[in-house]
């Protein structure tokens, strides 16, 4: 949970700083959880668990980056500043826009979680099968 909210912390200050998100290359360390898992779970003599254990680390971080993301969704929706919109694109437009955010937003929100899910056990996956591969190769 510390390396999902450091990332986010760390996106958030690159977009202030620099203008720009994180590059893709941050999502490597998104498989620092899998290798620790599987490294804990090899050291414990369970090294037929590595890689299960790699994605219930990719699930739990997934857990806590989908509440993160879905939580920060909803806080942006609740925090439009629906008159200052109005006044950039006018009355009409903006109470369509208005109207249509709450939707918007859960359908987005269901997008995301999914993605979240998708990438975090994926990532945490490829740390833990990294890990085991490179345990395996050692021994010769």
């Amino acid at each position: 949970m510390l390396l999902i909210a450091a990332l986010f912390m760390a996106n958030a200050l690159s977009l202030r700083q620099r203008g720009a998100a994180l590059g893709i290359g941050w999502l490597v360390l998104l498989t620092l959880p899998g290798v620790l898992a599987a490294h804990l779970s090899w050291r414990r003599g369970m090294k037929r668990d590595a890689l299960m254990q790699g994605v219930m680390a990719g699930l739990l971080m997934a857990h806590f980056a989908a509440f993160l993301e879905v939580t920060l969704l909803v806080i942006a929706v609740l925090t439009t500043d629906w008159n200052r919109y109005a006044a950039q694109v006018g009355t009409e437009i903006a109470e369509g826009v208005r109207e249509g955010s709450l939707p918007g937003a859960i359908l987005v929100g269901a997008i995301v979680v999914v993605i979240v899910y998708a990438g975090c056990v994926l990532a945490s996956w490829l740390g833990a099968a990294a890990y085991v591969l490179a345990r395996r190769l050692s021994k010769y």
